[in-house]
């Protein structure tokens, strides 16, 4: 799966949002996606349930399962290990660390114009070819 290049706009669910919707333009049936948030369900996180609710994920090929964080939950080490496939951070400097130690991690989107809250994707499977 390819992701493709985007505007990033200061909604964070939009951009998500676009990426993933994007990503799925080549896939025939749909696809599992694991998205892994930094907390619990809030308001910045609206937008991704929204499209989870309203059927935009299917309607591009698809199948979004959201994971919420939380203070007993720590998602960082599930990116790596392939248990999610999105993960978003509370900044970039869990990225940068990544990056430090070796952790094949790409950054695909920011979602806040200020707080640089990043999503994350594993190296691998950014890489791995889109179907046609």
């Amino acid at each position: 799966m390819r992701i493709p290049a985007f505007h990033i706009r200061p909604l964070g669910a939009v951009a998500l949002g676009l990426a993933l919707a994007g990503a799925a333009f080549a896939a025939q049936a749909q696809e599992k996606v694991v998205f892994a948030t930094n907390w619990k369900a809030q308001a910045g996180h609206g937008g991704f349930y929204q499209a989870l609710v309203d059927g935009t994920y299917k309607k591009y090929g698809l199948d979004v399962e959201i994971q919420q964080g939380g203070p007993m939950v720590n998602n960082r080490p599930m990116l790596p290990a392939g248990k999610v496939d999105f993960l978003m951070t509370g900044n970039l400097l869990q990225s940068f660390d990544n990056v430090k130690n070796g952790v094949p991690t790409v950054v695909v989107a920011a979602f806040f114009q200020k707080t640089r809250r990043p999503c994350s994707r594993t190296r691998a499977r950014a890489s791995t070819p889109s179907r046609t």
